[in-house]
């Protein structure tokens, strides 16, 4: 029977739609998680506003714009100091006191995005560091300032090399072994206001209405700075790069789905195909381009779903850029961001978007997929289409290009039942994902911030005080720090009282002898406020998990008799129906251990210890149902009951969930090999002490 083609093709690229949306299906937590992150260190950065190294963090780029990891290259952090002089762009404007003296700024008439920064009163004040960073007719040196800066972060122990205006590398840390993303330090001047040459931004006609006028006098509002960096053609090192990363973050978390999917698939295949080598500098076509070409495309294509179709249009408008040698900036619409290209280099990029376009389902497909990575949310389904399809697993290009062409053989209903799986399956990985990794993330600068609290030897009342002031605000104002979508508000909201929780079970056996037994019920006071943890999809997990920390907390204590009974009320709100159970277990949120908290906790568990000491985050994760059974297998051996085969056997149910984490499997797999050795040890040890053993 010979099928229409074009309908084919459609449901083809209905497909791949299918497949980026499930790549991207926790972008809206992965928004909020940073959005927390960086009120959290809003709130840290003014609390020590009087110390000598003061400065405050904005958290930018793609990870922080909603893409996945495989995407990202670094972590992008912007970095302006009390001491660093303000940008300004009128003689009459009134410096802010947080910043030391200000400068002048005056645009390149050729390059509208550069500046130079001079400064006009030689009697203004400025940081003693950095009066030798102006030259002899007072404008700002680039390479001086960075200078200033590389010291500075060197004396603080950071590894890094720089690349362009940014600080490359690893914080000083012992674990920078295991961190998936270097992190881009850009440390820069802020500006007073947004430059003049950015009104026509704000005033132009846009054919679909976006940005609405609500979201561009929100970005009016937001900072924009200058960064150490000259054109590419400058031999000068005066000139400054504006920089409007802070609303490019805020435009992209509004930008409809349909273009947010299509510059992650955009981004992805970059990544992927269109490379160019590390001697090709400046680089002919980056990831900014893509950016750039998505926020044009956004203010002038009516919005639809189609995110095949969206992505074509997208390369369109890039071929029609670099053949006219023409790709305006978006916020200075006569910054020419190719101006610096030759004919030659825009054909040649012209031929790999091209390229791009013929053979696009491969090229998404293939690139979307993330690797290891990813491979729990795309791998997972794209391999149960293949076995439908007698293939083996998809690893590579090469196999996808055949599992294009053994789906375009396939009837319209096959290619409908395929796409609507996994329209099904969204939800399901879409949680899956949220539970295995943002609800098990900690909040690291908080955890830091609580540490320094600790090191400076302040009384332990005033101690005490700093978890509840750091994030009790946050936890209040939290729908209107998170894209509130679907219940994102509550659940993060219970997310950070059990992190506070953990903060006082950490602070509390750090000084159990200096805190009255009143302090105790601290961490069990914001313990019960998380208690239930209701998922965006309105699953709950009944209080196992907020009830699964309070056992942690009496396990590290080594309070045994309040343990006991809170371990058999966790058991009965497991459901004994089969399905049932197998979704709450497969849904609870896993709680963590660091080495610190148990070498400092009463429990005598010297075999935890070591997994502790050995695990590959430095952190133990361990599922909540496991650890429950374990700490009830630990009390009967430590009471001489042997009987804990039924403990080991729950612990058991934990390794035959659906897309068992591997961290879990492996922690789980620990402790009940501790509990099958320890009790062989003891019935040896029973045996010898009854002479049982000749």
């Amino acid at each position: 029977m010979d099928y229409d083609k074009k309908e084919r093709h459609q449901l083809m690229d209905k497909f791949a739609d299918g497949m980026i949306s499930l790549a991207m299906v926790d972008r809206l937590v992965r928004i909020s998680f940073g959005r927390i992150q960086q009120e959290i260190t809003n709130v840290i950065e003014k609390d020590y506003s009087s110390e000598q190294y003061h400065h405050f963090s904005i958290y930018v780029g793609s990870q922080f714009e909603g893409m996945p990891e495989h995407v990202c290259s670094d972590q992008d952090i912007m970095r302006c100091k009390s001491e660093f002089p303000i940008v300004m762009w009128h003689s009459q404007a009134k410096v802010e006191t947080f910043h030391c003296g200000y400068v002048f700024a005056k645009h390149n008439s050729e390059e509208p995005l550069y500046v130079n920064l001079k400064l006009v009163d030689d009697n203004v004040c400025l940081h003693e560091g950095l009066k030798n960073a102006f030259d002899n007719n007072g404008y700002m040196k680039t390479t001086d300032f960075k200078d200033y800066n590389s010291r500075e972060m060197k004396e603080m122990g950071y590894e890094f090399t720089e690349q362009g205006p940014a600080f490359t590398g690893f914080s000083p840390t012992e674990f920078k072994e295991v961190d998936k993303l270097k992190s881009d330090q850009v440390y820069c001047c802020k500006c007073q206001s947004w430059p003049p040459s950015t009104n026509e931004f704000f005033t132009r006609e846009r054919q679909t209405n976006w940005p609405p006028q609500e979201l561009l006098r929100k970005l009016a509002r937001l900072d924009c700075f200058v960064v150490p960096i000259g054109h590419h053609s400058s031999l000068k090192d005066i000139e400054w790069r504006l920089s409007f990363s802070v609303a490019e973050k805020e435009l992209i978390h509004s930008m409809p789905d349909s273009y947010v999917n299509s510059m992650f698939a955009l981004k992805a295949i970059h990544k992927s195909y269109i490379k160019y080598d590390d001697s090709v500098t400046p680089t002919p076509f980056c990831s900014y381009f893509i950016k750039t070409a998505c926020l044009w495309m956004c203010e002038t294509i009516p919005h639809n779903d189609s995110i095949m179709d969206l992505i074509r249009e997208i390369l369109d408008w890039l071929d029609k850029c670099y053949r006219e040698q023409k790709l305006p900036h978006y916020f200075i619409r006569e910054q020419n961001l190719i101006s610096h290209l030759s004919k030659k280099r825009c054909k040649d990029v012209r031929s790999k978007l091209t390229a791009t376009k013929n053979d696009l389902w491969k090229r998404v497909m293939s690139s979307i997929d993330g690797g290891e990575s990813n491979k729990s949310v795309n791998k997972s389904a794209i391999n149960h289409i293949a076995n439908k399809l007698e293939m083996d697993k998809v690893n590579d290009a090469n196999d996808y290009k055949l599992l294009e062409t053994k789906l375009l053989k396939q009837p319209p209903a096959v290619l409908k039942k395929f796409t609507k799986v996994l329209e099904n399956n969204k939800c399901k990985y879409g949680m899956y994902y949220i539970i295995n990794k943002w609800l098990i993330i900690d909040f690291e600068n908080f955890f830091d911030a609580i540490k320094i609290t600790v090191d400076k030897n302040l009384p332990p009342s005033e101690i005490l005080e700093r978890p509840k002031a750091i994030m009790m605000p946050i936890i209040k104002s939290i729908k209107q720090i998170v894209l509130e979508v679907n219940g994102h508000g509550e659940m993060f909201t219970t997310r950070l009282y059990r992190y506070v929780g953990d903060m006082y079970t950490y602070l509390l056996l750090c000084f159990q002898s200096q805190f009255s037994s009143a302090y105790r019920r601290l961490p069990l006071d914001y313990y019960k406020l998380g208690a239930e943890m209701v998922l965006p999809n309105g699953w709950s997990d009944k209080k196992i998990g907020g009830l699964s920390l309070e056992a942690k907390y009496h396990y590290l204590m080594g309070d045994y008799e309040s343990l006991k009974p809170l371990l058999e009320s966790i058991e009965k709100l497991i459901p004994s129906n089969t399905k049932e159970r197998h979704c709450t277990l497969s849904n609870l949120t896993f709680i963590s251990i660091h080495p610190d908290i148990l070498k400092k906790g009463s429990s005598d568990d010297e075999l935890l210890q070591l997994l502790l000491d050995y695990a590959y985050f430095k952190k133990v994760y361990l599922h909540p149902f496991a650890f429950v059974h374990y700490m009830k297998a630990r009390i009967s051996l430590t009471e001489g009951n042997m009987d804990v085969a039924n403990n080991v056997d729950a612990m058991k149910e934990v390794l035959s969930q659906d897309m068992p984490n591997p961290i879990i499997m492996h922690t789980t797999n620990t402790l009940i090999k501790i509990i099958e050795s320890l009790k062989g040890l003891l019935t040896v040890m029973k045996m010898v002490l009854n002479n049982e053993i000749i």
